[in-house]
């Protein structure tokens, strides 16, 4: 982190620092503003926002059990992962809420599990979005792109599905992606739920 550096150079660098290949996916660590021990355990805030959550989707038991297949084949595919009970000592551990949002006009996600990385439990903790660099802006001017795509004559457009999800976060910073949910949805939260 030098403090000579815009924010955005520091993103930069942190990347260039972290990045690597790792099987068929890359993997990268956040970009640390300072000293990630800043962010808190926020446990209980994450928790609470879970049984909300957990309530509001029992009034469409559709819509809970396509989020619940969303986590589940999030897990298959290794985009997210089972953490332990156990709390690291040595690095921070922070609890993301996370809720449905919905476009049903839209041809390919319908639903999409959304994490709210700017909770904080109290106005005096930092929410994991306050401890890294935001990093600069890389999508192209959309003025700028919008002339260029009336020059040529053949357009070619692509998406890659999914694309953020395909990229992972080193080991050392992955328990503040923490987030809870349940292992049977037909049951509450409890201890072994």
């Amino acid at each position: 982190d030098n403090p000579s550096l815009s924010d955005d150079d520091n993103a930069l660098q942190q990347f260039e620092k972290t990045v690597s290949k790792k099987g068929n996916r890359y993997e990268v660590g956040w970009p640390w503003k300072g000293d990630e021990k800043t962010l808190t355990n926020n446990y209980g805030l994450s928790m609470g926002r879970l049984k909300t959550l957990l309530k509001r989707l029992r009034t469409d038991e559709t819509l809970f059990e396509r989020y619940d297949e969303t986590i589940t084949k999030q897990e298959e595919l290794g985009i997210i992962e089972r953490a332990d009970h156990f709390i690291p000592q040595h690095r921070p551990v922070y609890y993301i809420p996370h809720q449905p949002v919905i476009t049903p006009f839209k041809a390919t996600t319908k639903l999409r599990v959304v994490y709210d990385a700017s909770s904080k439990a109290s106005k005096k903790e930092v929410s994991l979005n306050e401890a890294i660099f935001r990093g600069p802006p890389i999508l192209p001017q959309l003025c700028g792109m919008l002339l260029r795509f009336r020059l040529s004559p053949i357009i070619i457009t692509a998406d890659i599905e999914k694309a953020f999800l395909q990229v992972s976060l080193r080991e050392e910073d992955r328990d503040t992606t923490r987030f809870l949910w349940v292992k049977d949805r037909k049951y509450d939260v409890s201890k072994n739920n």
